[in-house]
């Protein structure tokens, strides 16, 4: 006798599960925001002190983006008991994000629809990656299309829910930022608002990884 997993997320789950997700880790999440607005901060001090410093300090907090993603997936996935291997694989999740970046910016190109679509059945494939299954890339982005196949609708609202506030928010920041008269490249409120898409987006993320594989979901007996 074999299972098939029924188990489907509605969107209530899906955005109240994405900030449950986010308040387990909050005092990692603050110490990353703060060292990015600090390194923002300098970028700024080094435009007028130390010219040769601002090319350097984007492409340190590129680097220090990816890095500081990947350890708060581990610390979240650590928190629930999913982590399976603690190895860094910044390559792989570096080039999940340019692949499923590309493929948006690409659908975004003909229709807002596809895009989010997209997003949102790929929702999960980042904690896949760093969950350690022994997945490459594409195996991770198959995992994550299939997980979510049940769930298109409520997560495309919830990744679309997401994309709406944060945007309110940017938009927000850059009117704060005309005030101050800031390069927004270098203006500490307009970094930390920058930040926050994808740590929302994580949280959206392992939480519908954890809720679409639970041991005690919905299971439909079929006969064999």
């Amino acid at each position: 006798m074999s299972y098939i997993q029924t188990r489907n997320l509605t969107v209530g789950e899906a955005l109240s599960g994405t900030f449950e997700e986010l308040g387990y880790i909050k005092r990692p999440i603050a110490v990353y925001f703060g060292i990015f607005a600090a390194l923002s901060a300098f970028e700024l001090a080094a435009e007028n002190f130390f010219p040769g410093a601002n090319v350097l300090i984007p492409i340190l907090m590129t680097v220090l983006y990816f890095f500081a993603q990947y350890r708060l997936y581990q610390l979240l996935l650590d928190h629930h008991g999913l982590l399976e291997d603690d190895s860094l694989r910044i390559a792989s999740f570096f080039g999940m994000a340019l692949v499923i970046g590309i493929a948006l910016g690409f659908a975004s190109n003909f229709l807002l629809l596809p895009a989010i679509i997209l997003g949102a059945r790929w929702i999960i494939a980042p904690t896949y990656l760093v969950a350690g299954h022994g997945k490459g890339v594409f195996t991770a982005m198959g995992e994550s299309w299939d997980t979510t196949s049940g769930s298109t609708l409520a997560l495309s609202l919830a990744y679309f829910a997401i994309w709406f506030v944060w945007l309110f928010i940017l938009g927000a920041a850059g009117n704060a930022e005309e005030s101050l008269d800031l390069p927004s490249a270098s203006n500490p409120l307009v970094a930390i608002t920058m930040h926050l898409l994808p740590v929302t987006l994580m949280g959206l993320s392992v939480a519908a990884y954890r809720i679409l594989n639970e041991t005690e979901e919905t299971l439909t007996n079929v006969f064999e």
